[in-house]
């Protein structure tokens, strides 16, 4: 039965990843048929993870009074029906954008659920490797969807057979999932997450005070900046700056998702052995050498090279981040710093892309670089500081 849920569970953030990985590929078609400028990407970008935001926050709430497996049935069946609706009137709707805008705030109230309830169930009832691999598993999903996008455009398709299809399969995971539901309340807790030391709890604003904390929200902001401004950007980047087809810069998409599963997957793997502390410093060394190969004229296959290592680089940070967090500030604010740390993650994934996108695009490579630089330097300067102390 155990073994059955999180299988589940991987397949559920398989699914969280696919409306992520496709918007990004898909943006420069669907801007040219509704004549919209580059920018709106930006901003539907930003309503969506406002949403994901809101549902986020409320989501200790609803899950406390419906369960995990109940909440993740309705999130998924959410997000399900927005991916189907989503392209149903888009060309012929009097304002194509305001649809857009809505379908995507309803998609990201979806999404926020499913992401805040499996972390913590997964944190409370499994090992630390598993929390690595869920991350890895929504690289999957963020991977797959470009690469559907490619093929149906390079066989004569469109983006909303991609879109059609994907919010199919989203459908019957929710109705698969229906069957688990029975299941999430069989899992014991693990022996550690039972143990209180009687501590009490510190707050939101307790937890600001401490001498870390800061930073550490701060590299969350500029890490999630880049990372989600590679993934709505990127495709734009190729077919603007490169002068390549748009099924290219959708196959440039899902190398960054490869990229971020791989390092995630090798997180994984080798995180007793070599350290979170070491794979999140090394990863951040790969993502800047990786953003300075795609900034250079070196081709489009040292182009696709930099892209993955971007990716490569930037997956072992966030689960890295997240799991020295009770290392970091300590059992009795690991849980108010883990929600400062995820409000100011998304805050970076909402705000940066935009501002990112009103830039020329040629620039969007030097913007990306000069966050991945703070995210390294605020990182260091936390573990130095850790040291020191």
């Amino acid at each position: 039965m155990v073994v059955i849920l999180l299988v589940l569970i991987y397949i559920a953030f398989v699914s969280l990843g696919l409306p992520d990985g496709l918007f990004g590929a898909a943006w420069p078609i669907i801007r040219d048929e509704v004549s919209l400028p580059q920018e709106m990407g930006g901003i539907y970008s930003m309503v969506t993870s406002a949403a994901t935001i809101i549902s986020s926050l409320a989501a200790s709430r609803i899950i406390h009074k419906l369960g995990t497996g109940k909440v993740l049935v309705i999130s998924v069946f959410i997000t399900s029906v927005s991916l189907l609706i989503f392209p149903l009137n888009l060309v012929g709707f009097s304002q194509p954008y305001v649809y857009m805008c809505i379908v995507g705030f309803i998609l990201g109230l979806g999404a926020g659920c499913v992401d805040a309830g499996l972390n913590n169930y997964v944190a409370l009832h499994f090992k630390a490797s598993h929390m690595n691999f869920l991350h890895c598993f929504w690289g999957v999903g963020c991977m797959v969807s470009p690469i559907a996008l490619s093929l149906y455009l390079t066989n004569g398709g469109s983006w909303q057979q991609t879109y059609f299809t994907i919010g199919f399969a989203q459908l019957a995971l929710a109705i698969i999932l229906i069957f688990s539901i029975p299941m999430w309340a069989k899992v014991p807790v693990k022996p550690e997450a039972l143990h209180d030391d009687g501590t009490a709890k510190l707050t939101n604003s307790q937890t600001l005070k401490l001498p870390l904390i800061k930073t550490s929200v701060i590299a969350f902001l500029c890490y999630c900046g880049y990372e989600a401004a590679m993934i709505l950007w990127i495709p734009s980047y190729i077919i603007e700056v490169d002068g390549k087809a748009a099924e290219v810069g959708a196959f440039f998409s899902s190398l960054f998702f490869m990229g971020i599963t791989g390092g995630r997957f090798i997180s994984g793997v080798l995180s007793e052995k070599v350290g979170m502390k070491n794979l999140s410093r090394y990863g951040c060394i790969a993502a800047i050498l990786g953003i300075i190969i795609v900034i250079l004229p070196f081709g489009e296959v040292l182009t696709g090279v930099g892209v993955a290592m971007v990716g490569a680089g930037a997956g072992p940070f966030y689960p890295a981040m997240m799991y020295r967090t009770p290392e970091s500030f300590g059992v009795a604010a690991s849980q108010s710093a883990i929600g400062l740390q995820m409000a100011f993650a998304y805050t970076g994934s909402t705000l940066l892309p935009p501002l990112i996108g009103l830039l020329p695009m040629k620039m969007f490579p030097f913007a990306v670089l000069t966050l991945a630089v703070l995210t390294f330097i605020l990182s260091e300067s936390l573990n130095y500081r850790k040291r020191k102390r």
